[in-house]
């Protein structure tokens, strides 16, 4: 349900939800979990001008046991870290773009792309991964989520990057990051910036004075800002700009 603690600025909205159709049609660009939705959906949603872009996690998996992942799970979420270099996955993620294209998507919401095994020395494989999927969308819109520490070699294969939990957390309950936390992500927000990419933010909140401090702040940096919950669920009364 709509609520005065979310925020979304007209350009984006991220929804992991289902259903609000209505609402979903009221941005330009919407990143959705695609099992929530039918091809039907999307068509709608195109229809009334409004781009979509699946979801895709690129270094875990939460599906049944396969031989790309790893033991170690992701300790918050669940799911399996995979190996990002083997030619299952890589298949494995193929297929799925492929029928997010053929389901009326214009492009992927690109996560989980610093997972642990990327991190330590297999960011090449990652890249090649991202390169995969940019051959089968084409010039469909690709949306990298974080990516920090690959965001240079990144930037040549996709259209923007999403900056999550850039002012405000959940994580040990809904808050403003610390002063230490925001000046990091400042910094990281200029190198990115450098890139020249549309740049996004993804900050949490459950209260409306938490989310204006996000809103504000990713504005007053150069952010077009999204407010929702932990679980990607919150839907704004209406969109609102930035600088609102």
């Amino acid at each position: 349900m709509p609520s005065t603690s979310y925020r979304a600025h007209p350009d984006l909205l991220v929804y992991y939800g289902s259903g609000a159709l209505t609402t979903l049609g009221r941005y330009r660009r919407v990143a959705l979990q695609s099992d929530h939705y039918t091809p039907a959906d999307v068509t709608r949603l195109t229809a009334a001008g409004t781009s979509a872009l699946a979801y895709i996690s690129l270094g875990e998996d939460t599906g049944p046991a396969a031989p790309w992942q790893l033991e170690e799970r992701n300790p918050v979420w669940g799911g399996h870290y995979v190996a990002p270099g083997h030619p299952g996955w890589l298949e494995h993620v193929r297929n799925r773009v492929e029928r997010a294209v053929a389901d009326g998507y214009d492009g992927m919401l690109l996560d989980t792309l610093e997972t642990p095994p990327i991190l330590a020395g297999h960011g090449g494989e990652l890249l090649r991964l991202v390169a995969a999927v940019r051959e089968v969308v084409g010039n469909g819109y690709l949306l990298a989520n974080r990516g920090y520490a690959l965001h240079r070699q990144l930037a040549p294969l996709v259209d923007g990057f999403l900056f999550e939990a850039f002012s405000t957390t959940w994580e040990g309950g809904y808050r403003a990051l610390r002063g230490t936390e925001l000046q990091d992500n400042a910094s990281r927000l200029r190198a990115i910036q450098a890139t020249g990419k549309e740049l996004y933010a993804l900050d949490y909140a459950n209260r409306p004075g938490l989310a204006d401090f996000a809103v504000q702040r990713g504005a007053n940096l150069g952010l077009r800002v999204q407010v929702t919950d932990r679980e990607v669920t919150g839907l704004p009364l209406q969109p609102v700009p930035a600088h609102g």
